[in-house]
């Protein structure tokens, strides 16, 4: 009897399918090496434009030939946070920087830029710095001998992406502000003599408040004394000197954002006094136009004309761009590293 032999067939449908899927990811992961690839030769590049573009700042700062710069003292390592175990009163959520990796020695706008991000402006530190920020060159010894250097109420000193900055007043960080806000949402508010305890007023209305004290809340020291250029004014350094962005409050302690440490970070009120104090009590803050009923509709009649003057000579100048216009921020410059 003749046996039956059964002949086993394969399914070359399967295997084509299958093949297909492999051929397919191959296709995938070249593809994703390749844009991988790309975006990190154009990050490359884009770091290498930065780097550039803050040698170019650093030029802008160079000091005057035939003088050696001053080199700022970096202070001991001294801090009176407090941490506690008990909730603040008052804390505002705002968006932290830390200025540490880009930014060594640029407190002062770096604080300025998280106020300005708490109320939505999308902008970077390093745009605020290259773009509104005054900058001269740090304090120098002439060939004389003699200490100079420009007034930090004027001026950021020195360079702010490197160790060596100084760092500025006040006056410079407001200056810099109304150069950048816009103006029909928001005004700045130079609080400078302002008793630190009625500061809290702003935090609890949810405006974190821009303060000058020192680095870890360490006690204050005379560091150096020069003659301002171009005036017969000296100038005297208070250090360890750093900005920082006042942002709650307890009964007994105050909240920072501090650029040089982390969120809210809380230092003892009477410490934070004092070296609030010994800094000028330097405070600003960016408020909305219209708080505290500052706020008035511009007159929409033209103003009186002198009898000695023409129309046309009374017309207002066409200040369309100047400082008080907002700053268009390009959006690849506002994102930080």
């Amino acid at each position: 009897m003749k046996e039956n032999k059964k002949i086993k067939t394969v399914d070359t449908s399967a295997l084509y399918g299958v093949g297909i899927i492999v051929l397919l990811a191959a296709v995938w992961i070249a593809g994703a090496c390749s844009v991988f690839e790309f975006l990190k030769s154009r990050n490359q590049n884009q770091a290498t434009a930065g780097e550039t573009f803050f040698e170019e700042i650093v030029y802008e700062v160079t000091l005057p030939e035939h003088t050696t710069e001053i080199k700022n003292e970096q202070p001991d390592e001294v801090s009176f946070e407090e941490p506690v175990d008990f909730p603040p009163t008052k804390l505002i959520d705002v968006p932290y920087i830390n200025q540490k990796k880009n930014y060594p020695t640029g407190c002062e706008p770096i604080s300025a830029v998280m106020a300005l991000r708490h109320l939505g402006y999308k902008i970077s530190g390093k745009y605020f710095i290259t773009h509104f920020l005054s900058v001269a060159p740090a304090p120098f010894v002439d060939e004389a001998g003699k200490s100079m250097g420009y007034d930090p109420r004027e001026y950021f000193l020195g360079n702010p992406f490197s160790e060596t900055g100084w760092g500025c007043m006040a006056p410079v960080i407001e200056k810099a502000l109304i150069k950048c806000i816009d103006h029909s949402k928001h005004e700045i508010k130079n609080l400078t003599g302002t008793p630190l305890n009625e500061l809290k007023s702003y935090i609890d209305r949810d405006i974190p408040v821009i303060i000058w004290g020192t680095q870890g809340m360490a006690p204050t020291r005379v560091s150096r004394t020069w003659a301002v250029v171009g005036t017969e004014e000296t100038y005297t350094w208070i250090s360890p000197n750093h900005c920082l962005l006042l942002v709650g409050y307890d009964d007994t302690g105050y909240y920072f954002n501090d650029p040089l440490t982390h969120k809210n970070c809380r230092y003892p009120a009477d410490i934070v006094n004092n070296r609030y104090i010994s800094n000028g009590m330097q405070a600003i803050v960016i408020t909305e136009k219209t708080e505290d009923g500052e706020y008035t509709e511009p007159p929409q009649e033209d103003p009186p004309v002198p009898d000695n003057v023409t129309p046309e000579d009374a017309a207002p100048a066409d200040n369309s761009e100047s400082e008080t216009a907002k700053a268009e921020i390009p959006a690849d410059l506002t994102q930080e590293p």
